[in-house]
């Protein structure tokens, strides 16, 4: 009963916030003052749901919040912002390379080498003084399973992972703009 409850208050959400939760990702354009309705929507989502399962990941609060807020207040309230946002995570089909498998000195009996391209945030807005702003996060993950063999033949295996996080930035000025002219 109190799940139907999380459940039906889940129905009440601003329809991107919904698809954030089922779905993980979002990809839409829309001016500054439809993105004020999905981060107050977003507010409210701890007071009505409880159920880790429901919640929209940690980076739509940590990141896309705070970066929706500081875009939208630097925008014409005409311009439009679209963002692309994939948060299933570095495993999700698609994301993953071939497996290499790379022969080991002793003790080491074989390196299996994987890597993850995960492009989870794109993100273009027309500022108001008529430049476009474009962002894009990339994380890039390598995993690396080590197997050794000690020399009393007991096998241990270990699974290492290195994150590094891209992000691009670029701001196109407007035509006629002179770099370093006062907006």
């Amino acid at each position: 009963m109190f799940w139907r409850k999380q459940r039906a208050a889940i129905d009440t959400f601003h329809p991107l916030h919904q698809q954030l939760i089922w779905q993980r990702g979002l990809s839409v354009t829309m001016r500054p003052a439809e993105w004020e309705a999905l981060i107050q929507s977003l507010a409210r989502h701890g007071e009505s749901v409880r159920r880790r399962k429901w919640a929209p990941p940690a980076r739509v609060t940590t990141v896309l919040v705070p970066l929706l807020r500081v875009v939208c207040a630097d925008m014409a309230p005409n311009g439009g912002l679209g963002v692309t946002l994939d948060l299933r995570g570095p495993k999700a089909p698609g994301k993953l390379t071939p497996r290499q498998k790379f022969p080991g000195r002793r003790p080491v009996r074989s390196i299996i080498e994987w890597w993850s391209h995960d492009p989870w945030l794109r993100l273009r807005a027309d500022l108001r003084d008529g430049s476009v702003l474009e962002l894009s996060v990339v994380d890039r993950v390598r995993y690396r399973k080590v197997h050794k063999v000690n020399p009393r033949g007991k096998h241990k295996t270990k699974l290492k992972t290195k994150t590094v996080h891209r992000v691009d930035v670029s701001r196109r000025l407007r035509k006629g703009a002179t770099v370093g002219s006062a907006l």
